[in-house]
């Protein structure tokens, strides 16, 4: 399968002459039943977080329901 860095040369050419400074990776948090959970923390008001599932996939879901919530809205997912 193609790697991200190659699917990011792929799509934007200009990348291909960018030298790589840094690789990062990270744990993956998941949950027991595998699905996501979003929302805010009891002890910290005014933080939110989004774990679980599939972060490229899901990231601009995650960020339109976390948007929403520090806005004091529904975020409009079951």
């Amino acid at each position: 399968t193609e790697g991200n860095l190659a699917v990011a040369r792929r799509i934007l050419p200009g990348l291909a002459a960018a030298p790589l400074r840094a690789r990062r990776g990270g744990w993956a948090a998941w949950t027991q039943d595998g699905l996501p959970t979003l929302g805010g923390f009891r002890d910290a008001p005014g933080v939110y977080a989004a774990y679980g599932g599939n972060g490229y996939t899901l990231a601009p879901v995650y960020a339109e329901a976390l948007a929403a919530l520090a806005l004091g809205r529904a975020p409009g997912l079951d």
